[in-house]
């Protein structure tokens, strides 16, 4: 007689053991990748079994939140977040993001340079 886990209730009574990655849970949640392209900054966070509506991203003072709660029956198991600083040529007014299957997206574009021509009075 065998007994049957539900994997995702497993997971989330103990969200450190990982039998099948090699990886502990905390290992594998949050992980995050960042590169930098001709646009902007691409900023990729994996988020497995969260929900979109646990996901929080905000920017105060220049600083990316990245926080995601993962849940099971309602109730919150584990909450991590991330943090960083982002460069000043950052136009952090149009940040855009993206959920799909556990991954996040987000999108940092940079700052429009402009050609600003300013008249200048002489006295």
């Amino acid at each position: 007689m065998s007994l049957l886990i539900n994997k995702d209730f497993f997971e989330a009574m103990f969200p450190h053991v990982d039998v099948t990655h090699g990886k502990t849970f905390r290992q594998r949640f949050m992980e995050d990748e960042m590169y930098k392209t001709k646009d902007g900054i691409q900023y990729f966070v994996c988020t497995p079994g969260v929900a979109k509506e646990d996901i929080e991203v905000t920017v105060k003072n220049n600083i990316l939140n990245v926080k995601a709660t993962r849940r099971f029956d309602g109730q919150p198991v584990n909450v991590l977040s991330r943090s960083f600083e982002l460069d000043n040529d950052l136009d952090t007014l149009n940040i855009t993001s993206k959920y799909n299957n556990g991954l996040l997206n987000i999108n940092i574009p940079y700052k429009q340079k402009k050609d600003i021509v300013q008249n200048i009075a002489i006295q």
